[in-house]
């Protein structure tokens, strides 16, 4: 059997009783430590799940090679700013870093195309939040943020997709992902066209705030852009 700890008694200080109930505990004690050692093992393996299910659409759209991991960072400095607690940060991590897994239905020839979109491909590129969400919705751990997954594209005026929801209805995860994904996709080369600067991109936010993205989710990622980069 493993030794996981040791607990030494010194000097002759201890009757009989007394080291028989410090035995009691240095076993409870070991019982704890284990068990936390297999639920770092098996946190540790969850996320390396999610890095390889991230990683994984990275090698079928080229697009999306580094930005996955922007986006899981302004996702996650947005829900700073918004104070939200550890296992809320975790669950926007692991969304953010999952948005796009539904590309990996999407046909390579659309996601790579060097060209902009025709409306029937932009249709096919619009299932791929819905897709996300059918690929990791049986996953127990996954439950939650795979409704993130499927709201990300849509609009607080009901305008976007898959579902077409509206403000409240749309998760406020989803809404800060849709706000850094938007971000990170406008200042970001594409084949066809040279990505946008920050200052531009942060102006579209602004004119679109209230209807495409959610108002208070807009003001703090622009209010860190303004203390931080300066570029507003």
């Amino acid at each position: 059997k493993e030794i996981i700890a040791v607990l030494i008694l010194l000097g002759e200080y201890f009757d009989d009783s007394e080291k028989y109930l410090l035995s009691c505990y240095s076993n409870v004690l070991g019982i704890a430590l284990e068990n936390a050692k297999l639920y770092h093992d098996i946190n540790k393996m969850f996320v390396d799940t999610v890095r390889v299910l991230a990683n994984a659409i990275e090698v079928k759209d080229t697009y999306t090679k580094g930005h996955v991991d922007r986006v899981t960072d302004y996702s996650v400095l947005i829900a700073k700013k918004m104070k939200f607690g550890k296992k809320q940060l975790d669950r926007i991590k692991i969304a953010a870093a999952l948005h796009d897994i539904g590309k990996i239905g999407i046909p390579g020839t659309i996601l790579n195309k060097p060209a902009k979109l025709s409306d029937d491909e932009f249709d096919i590129i619009k299932l791929h939040p819905l897709k996300g969400y059918e690929i990791i919705k049986d996953i127990p751990a996954l439950k939650d943020i795979s409704v993130y997954v499927k709201q990300h594209h849509e609009r607080i005026d009901g305008r976007g997709y898959p579902e077409g929801l509206k403000n409240t209805q749309i998760s406020l995860e989803a809404k800060i992902i849709a706000v850094a994904d938007a971000f990170d996709a406008m200042t970001s080369d594409r084949p066809y066209r040279k990505g946008m600067s920050y200052s531009q991109a942060a102006q579209i936010l602004l004119d679109n705030k209230g209807s495409q993205f959610d108002e208070y989710v807009v003001n703090v990622f622009l209010h860190y852009l303004q203390e931080s980069e300066n570029i507003i």
